[in-house]
């Protein structure tokens, strides 16, 4: 039976499916958890979109991790998109799930989406989330966004602008 599953998950991902969830021994109703959340294991084979960010602006320094200095770029980084109706979910940096990851959620409006994600501003980079909002293609294979993120509290916290295009694997 063992020897099935990796013939199993490369006809899955040979498919080309838009989503994949693994399921371990510990997934599912008897631990509580979500079987469409990746597994520590599982997040390249989750990561089905890739992008590419240029920062296009910054209001301070504070803050920690990538993508804080004008003009600073990022290739490669790994997303998970997941279209459900109306909604979607754009998980980015998946190569970092699930300790440094941004899980954007939010509407589609025909090819428009709106997204965000909010995180109490805590421990040492105070990180307290961002929105995303951007435009798939017509054929949905890729998309361009407008990032902006935000470290600290109040009138202290640092702004950054990241423009993104990002792209089907």
């Amino acid at each position: 039976m063992r020897s099935w599953i990796p013939l199993i998950l490369l006809s899955l991902v040979a498919c080309g499916s838009d989503s994949l969830s693994i399921a371990g021994p510990n997934d599912g109703a008897s631990s509580g958890t979500n079987p469409s959340t990746p597994t520590s294991g599982s997040t390249v084979l989750n990561a089905n979109w890739i992008g590419d960010a240029t920062v296009v602006a910054v209001s301070d320094s504070g803050g920690c991790g990538w993508g804080r200095t004008a003009g600073e770029t990022r290739t490669g980084v790994l997303w998970r998109v997941v279209i459900t109706g109306l909604t979607v979910s754009l998980e980015e940096d998946m190569a970092n799930w699930p300790t440094d990851h941004i899980p954007f959620s939010g509407t589609l409006d025909g090819q428009q989406f709106t997204a965000q994600y909010t995180q109490q501003p805590a421990g040492r980079c105070l990180f307290a989330g961002g929105t995303l909002s951007g435009t798939f293609s017509d054929d949905f294979s890729t998309f361009t966004a407008n990032e902006v993120l935000h470290w600290g509290e109040g009138t202290s916290q640092t702004t950054v602008q990241r423009q993104w295009k990002v792209r089907k694997r």
